[in-house]
């Protein structure tokens, strides 16, 4: 458990701002170059993170931090809790909406967070209401039209 909080605690930095609104060339500045692109998300990995994104006119509007190589189990509430001291620091107006063993989601007039605590990993995913409502509209015309 003190090692997944000593992991958060080094997450601090990219959480602070979350890099929602940077752009490609601006990911590709602070996370070296992309690893991995998908089509979907564009994966880098920098200083032992996966750092994951997902990328609207070249803007980033999706981000997810998980640290390579972990070993740690399931969160417990502690280190929920220094996920939301985090959060905090991330902008005012963090609210928890749910919470279970596995899964604490949080969010703000514009944004969601969610905190995934699985066997082995514990991943942090950031992203814009707006990206995800848009994502959404272009799924069902995708799925209307038979594509």
């Amino acid at each position: 458990m003190k090692y997944l909080i000593l992991i958060l605690a080094l997450l601090t930095p990219q959480i602070a701002s979350a890099r929602i609104g940077e752009t490609k060339e601006a990911c590709e500045k602070r996370y070296g170059e992309r690893v991995i692109k998908d089509g979907i998300f564009t994966t880098y990995f920098a200083k032992g993170y996966r750092v994951t994104v997902k990328f609207y006119d070249s803007v980033c509007w999706w981000i997810s931090y998980e640290k390579l190589g972990s070993t740690s189990k399931k969160a417990y509430p502690i280190e929920v809790k220094v996920v939301e001291k985090l959060m905090s620091i991330a902008g005012k107006g963090w609210e928890e909406t749910s919470s279970i063993p596995v899964f604490t989601e949080w969010e703000t007039d514009t944004m969601e967070a969610a905190l995934i605590s699985l066997e082995t990993t514990c991943k942090l995913v950031i992203f814009t209401k707006a990206g995800r409502a848009r994502e959404k509209a272009e799924n069902a015309l995708i799925e209307a039209e038979g594509l």
